[in-house]
């Protein structure tokens, strides 16, 4: 069965015996990626799964033991064309399934929001440059001068791709990926997963914007690499942890490290 969710898995029963859920995630890339990018979903399940799952493969389908009975099948299909572009719609499968009860929904949850980390494609990336015109405008008039090479960037974003573009930009413009923070807002998206799964492919740090400690984790890192920070903040998450941070509460709290900026915007 489909869902009607692309990124949910949705549990349903065959003769009250076998439960099972399926999802699936849509790629545009060249056909022949198809085989490296399901053996990438399938690793990205097992590593949540932890060292018991032992991926196998036959007959073009991959499987995993996933823990708690559930059983992962995994397989790629590609979308037929009429035309002979070098790009398809690549179509990653995922179905699980298990003896007895159905799973938790949070955990059918967490398993598909896991398979839908699938990072952006060349082919997707530079379709996405195209759309967004002003910001590549803007980095090219700055890009020779590598204004942001010793700032640790920490932005507060909306999980929409044009946060892509912005991390790709910020990146031209000298931001190293290593020393980047991310703070996800965390509304349902129909593209968050997959932004969510090229940040972390970038080398980029994903937290929640209300995670307790993120902003001090960051600013933390920045103090070891020597670098200040320079904050985007979409809805002002940032300014008052930082101000927070300044007001010292033991000696190791009592320093802090030197700060280029802070851009605050309430939405």
């Amino acid at each position: 069965m489909t869902t009607p969710f692309p990124d949910r898995l949705v549990p349903c029963s065959v003769d009250g015996l076998v439960t099972f859920a399926a999802t699936a995630v849509d790629i545009v890339t060249a056909p022949e990626d198809g085989p490296g990018l399901l053996s990438q979903a399938a690793r990205r399940l097992c590593d949540a799964a932890g060292p018991g799952a032992v991926l196998t493969g036959a007959g073009g389908e991959l499987t995993a033991d996933l823990g708690s009975g559930l059983r992962a099948g995994m397989f790629v299909s590609t979308e037929m064309r009429r035309d002979t572009g070098k790009t398809s719609l690549l179509r990653l499968h995922l179905r699980l399934s298990g003896e007895g009860e159905p799973p938790l929904a949070a955990s059918l949850e967490r398993w598909a929001g896991i398979w839908h980390r699938q990072a952006l494609s060349t082919a997707e990336v530079e379709r996405l440059t195209g759309e967004l015109p002003l910001m590549g405008a803007t980095v090219e008039r700055l890009r020779q001068g590598k204004p942001l090479a010793d700032l640790a960037v920490l932005v507060t974003g909306r999980f929409l791709t044009d946060l892509v573009r912005l991390v790709d930009c910020l990146a031209e413009l000298g931001a190293p990926l290593d020393a980047m923070t991310v703070l996800r807002k965390d509304y349902a998206y129909r593209w968050r997963h997959r932004v969510h799964g090229h940040l972390l492919e970038q080398g980029v740090h994903v937290a929640d914007c209300t995670e307790s400690g993120a902003v001090a984790a960051h600013t933390a890192r920045a103090r070891r690499a020597g670098v200040a920070c320079l904050a985007l903040d979409d809805g002002e998450y940032v300014a008052p942890a930082l101000l927070d941070g300044t007001r010292p509460r033991s000696p190791e709290r009592a320093g802090s490290p030197e700060r280029a900026g802070v851009r605050s915007a309430r939405t």
